[in-house]
């Protein structure tokens, strides 16, 4: 797909799109997450040049709905593409897999958190946090797997690439 750098909201009242700035770097294959206090945060990505030489992205950019402006956050640990994001409890954000580069077509078991208070992107590491993961592989079956989050990787699976998850998203549990 293409990277893409407009932006639009859907106003529900009014039944259409309104046309909104546009992100600092247009993207394909990020993440976007809806922070506790409404701002959304969009990860990570990649774009291509019209040779489609791929730049894959460490960026991160925050919405605020109220101001209607965007602003550069705290930088990914590393570039990435296709991972996940959620919104946890505490108001922390997760981060799950991801890819760097080709030609690898496996997710990487990467997990880290942002602590929006401090703007930093910290290792996942403890034995508290579970996760659920949901993904599709090359077959079209549905999988869910509860995992511990250990220090930048998960714990409880043997071979996170035996899944080949093209797909997936997580959430707190």
């Amino acid at each position: 797909g293409m990277a893409l750098d407009s932006v639009e909201r859907w106003n529900p009242s009014t039944g259409q799109w309104q046309r909104m700035p546009a992100m600092g770097v247009a993207r394909h294959g990020h993440s976007a997450t809806r922070l506790a206090d409404g701002r959304v945060l969009v990860s990570g990505g990649h774009s291509a040049d019209a040779r489609y030489n791929v730049r894959i992205h460490a960026s991160t950019e925050i919405f605020d709905p109220a101001s209607g402006r965007w602003s550069e956050s705290a930088p990914l640990p590393r570039a990435l593409r296709h991972h996940a994001t959620t919104l946890l409890g505490d108001g922390s954000v997760l981060l799950a897999g991801g890819r760097q580069g080709d030609p690898s077509p496996y997710h990487e078991p990467w997990v880290w958190l942002l602590d929006p208070q401090q703007q930093r992107w910290l290792p996942a590491g403890t034995d508290t946090l579970m996760v659920l993961v949901l993904g599709w592989t090359t077959n079209p079956v549905m999988l869910s797997v509860p995992l511990k989050v250990r220090p930048e990787t998960w714990s409880g699976l043997a071979n996170w690439n035996a899944l080949a998850f093209k797909s997936f998203t997580v959430c707190g549990v």
